[in-house]
């Protein structure tokens, strides 16, 4: 019989998305997800997955319009509502919440009744950008996961010191393959050239990507001025791209562009969906990427640039030890306000630094292909049913 998986997650999320897919490719097992609507921007790409799953059961909003403007209001008949459709559920072998939202706390005993085991996946954010009173919340669901799944040992350590009382066996470090890995293999014919020429950029350009989405976290902003600073000792062919096609918000959005204007950096900043197929041609075609956001556990597309033989500059507060043991090699900073120095050194040394690059590639394969990976996520839901 199939295992009965149902996934409390963001269906707009592509690791959910090449998670399910590649799960149900090697594990016979019914996937079920309790999502927030499917978001207009991303649509299509998640229409190619929608497939995999056996039912997408939508968070409902409150019709009452005038009451649900009140804030807190609002907020109460939410939970009320959550709540009664996951009672309307049927009853699953496996829970599986992909990023810890406070909620969960408050509707603890309704997740509970649902599943035989209970697996909570912590992003990083969720546990770094929480406050104290969100962990204690989510604290009311963390007691009952049977596991608790992290990217990092150094998350891990730092949740456990937290979160003292929770039994240490139950938390396992598991990585989520990337997709785009896949897909950089299979085009290694094509040259950084074409894929530069794709994104109409001049093949003479010297590409530096700031961040990896839309989301204020990555600092774009600070990065933005600490370059200025030293933008004249840069030399003139170099473009600034800022992927804004995830997490866009509009008002955030024209806050950056309009600091972009007023520095004459050569910029473009992209906000049109791409598919998995661009993501790694844009990958390809980056020189240098700028990742310090302000918490994380390990970014997809940080090591989705470091195998394309990117010289990746991020900062040393993040829990990238991983990568290090693995011989990873990369640049780092203190603070934000340090990139720009740290760029003009990149380019200053950019054959040198290119070259201590080019290990990267095989290393990042061996940590964060689904390859390597779907095996151990399968082997831990089979394990703990038997237990």
């Amino acid at each position: 019989m199939p295992i009965k998986i149902l996934i409390l997650g963001d269906i707009n999320s592509m690791f959910i998305l090449n998670y399910v897919k590649e799960l149900k490719a090697k594990m016979n097992c019914e996937v079920d997800i309790f999502t927030n609507p499917i978001q207009p921007q991303g649509k299509e790409y998640v229409k190619q997955f929608i497939k995999y799953f056996d039912n997408i059961y939508e968070i409902s909003k409150y019709n009452n319009e005038i009451i649900s403007r009140i804030p807190k209001i609002r907020r109460i008949l939410q939970i009320k509502n959550i709540a009664n459709q996951i009672d309307n559920l049927g009853n699953y072998d496996i829970c599986h919440i992909h990023y810890l939202e406070d909620i969960y706390g408050l509707i603890a005993s309704q997740i509970v009744k649902k599943s035989k085991k209970l697996v909570i996946s912590i992003y990083g954010s969720d546990f770094y950008r929480s406050k104290w009173w969100e962990k204690k919340i989510q604290h009311r669901i963390i007691k009952y996961a049977h596991k608790i799944i992290f990217i990092n040992k150094q998350t891990l350590e730092e949740f456990s010191k937290y979160f003292k009382k929770i039994d240490k066996d139950k938390l396992k470090i598991k990585n989520y393959g990337l997709v785009t890995l896949r897909i950089l293999r299979n085009i290694e014919h094509i040259s950084k050239k074409d894929c530069k020429k794709y994104f109409n950029i001049s093949t003479n350009s010297l590409i530096v990507t700031c961040g990896h989405n839309a989301s204020q976290g990555n600092e774009h902003i600070k990065i933005i001025k600490s370059i200025e600073i030293v933008k004249h000792k840069l030399p003139d062919n170099i473009l600034f791209l800022f992927p804004f096609t995830y997490g866009f918000v509009r008002e955030y959005f024209l806050k950056v562009k309009g600091l972009l204007d007023k520095s004459n950096l050569n910029y473009r900043v992209l906000t049109d969906f791409l598919s998995d197929y661009e993501v790694a041609q844009l990958r390809k075609a980056s020189d240098i990427m700028i990742n310090l956001p302000i918490s994380d556990q390990l970014s997809g597309s940080m090591q989705e640039s470091l195998y394309t033989g990117n010289i990746v500059i991020t900062g040393d507060w993040l829990p990238y030890k991983i990568l290090e043991e693995k011989g990873i090699f990369m640049l780092k900073v203190s603070s934000v306000g340090e990139v720009g120095e740290k760029l003009l050194y990149s380019v200053n040394n950019l054959r040198n630094l290119k070259e201590s690059c080019k290990r990267n590639s095989q290393i990042i394969w061996n940590i964060s292909s689904w390859d390597k990976n779907i095996n151990d996520w399968i082997h831990m839901y089979i394990e703990l049913l038997q237990s």
